[in-house]
């Protein structure tokens, strides 16, 4: 019988959908918050408030990053590990820091990884809840078939 419902009866099924599923909601987070922020940043780039707001939407990204990152390893089981190109003393000043911090790899790559989140979301959510449904529909259908009068019609 664990055969025939081994995915069906494993909690790592469930978790796996739970991923998919806020997958959207959370990429459509990060996708507003960063283009809001990075355009804002580059509109107001000429005044004193824009790079200062670049450097924060930039950096903040990474803190976005890390979150995704921790969802990713409690809820799919995995073991992503964080960065280590990030090789900064206590002892550095706030400039250091974020001048170590923008020049990162991980930056940048966790940046792109947030943006596409948002249409990767989309796919999977419209996936997971149409697959969700047309399931739920196909097992149910026996039991609602004699419910109708003449059977279920086809628009026929």
């Amino acid at each position: 019988m664990s055969q025939t419902l081994g995915s069906v009866i494993r909690p790592r099924t469930y978790r796996n959908l739970l991923y998919l599923l806020l997958t959207f909601p959370l990429g459509r987070l990060y996708f507003v918050v960063l283009t809001t922020g990075l355009t804002l940043g580059i509109g107001l780039g000429v005044t004193l408030l824009g790079i200062p707001l670049l450097i924060a939407v930039v950096i903040g990204s990474r803190r976005l990053a890390s979150f995704e990152r921790r969802l990713a390893n409690n809820l799919l089981g995995l073991g992503i590990q964080a960065p280590d190109d990030m090789e900064t003393g206590v002892d550095e000043g706030i400039w250091s820091r974020a001048r170590t911090r923008l020049t990162a790899r991980s930056t940048w790559v966790g940046l792109c990884y947030l943006l596409l989140k948002f249409p990767v979301g989309i796919a999977s959510f419209t996936l997971v809840v149409t697959t969700l449904t047309v399931s739920i529909g196909l097992l149910t259908a026996p039991l609602t078939y004699s419910l109708v009068e003449d059977g279920i019609q086809l628009g026929v």
